[in-house]
Parts: C-alpha cells; structure tokens; sequence
C-alpha cells in the first residue's frame, strides 16, 4: 500500500489493491512518500488505533527510497477487523513535526459472513475528494 501525502500531511494519492485480513501478520506494508520533504531530516513512526479503541505505541518506520515503510509484523495489530486508524508521524528533534492520517480497513476472517464496508482504494479516493474540494472552498474563501 503506497500512500502519497503533501508536505503538510495531507494525503494526495494512494495505492491501496491489497486487502488487510484479521490476525494477518507479515503479509500487508505501508509505504508512505511525502512530497516536497526530505525524508531523512525527519525520524518516522507509525501509531495505530484499532477499532476497538486500543492505541499502540509510536514505531519506528523504516527508510527505503524516497519512501518510509512499516510492515505489519505485529499481530496486535490487526486482531480485531473494522476500521484501523494510522498516524504516520515524522520528528524532527525529537518534536512532532508532520503527521498524516489514513484509515484502512481491517476485514474479519471468518468466511461467510457478510460485511458491508468499502474497500480501500474506494475510502482513499473519498478522502481525496473531500480534500480536493476543502482546497477549492479555501481559495474560494480567500478570494471573498
């Protein structure tokens, strides 16, 4: 899942094909890629907020190209199925500096049962949009 975000941390483009199954670990990774920043002025992490309203704490990412990633090698992470709310944080001096937010979809893994939600690719777009008309709203706003 690649995740594409401006300098300010708002998302801009993803590429999410992949699915994210319940008690899956080692099988899904986040790449993230920030646009106009250089990434190794900064120290990545990633915080997760499952469902069930558990927080993790910060994890370091890792650096690979222009990109920073996280592969899901904790099966904490996705023990329970519904909405996953991720924060990808980047520090510079120890300080909060950029943080972007992405929600993803964590399906249950038991066949059979039926469940309604969008898949990723859907929801991200959504989000886009909405943010391309914010964008719009706040030039419109300015200009009046």
């Amino acid at each position: 899942m690649l995740f594409v975000f401006d300098k300010y941390g708002n998302l801009v483009s993803s590429e999410t094909e992949e699915k994210i199954v319940q008690n899956s670990v080692g099988v899904n990774t986040i790449y993230a890629q920030f646009n106009n920043i250089d990434l190794k002025e900064y120290v990545p992490y990633i915080a997760f907020e499952r469902s069930d309203g558990q927080l993790s704490p910060q994890i370091p990412m890792s650096y690979t190209g222009n990109n920073v990633m996280y592969n899901f090698s904790d099966g904490w992470i996705t023990a329970k199925n519904g909405v996953l709310k991720c924060s990808i944080i980047l520090k510079k001096n120890n300080i909060n500096s950029i943080t972007a937010n992405i929600n993803l979809n964590v399906l249950a893994s038991t066949s059979g049962t039926q469940h309604h939600y969008i898949d990723d690719v859907v929801y991200n777009e959504l989000i886009l949009a909405l943010n391309n008309n914010q964008k719009e709203l706040n030039e419109l706003t300015n200009k009046v």
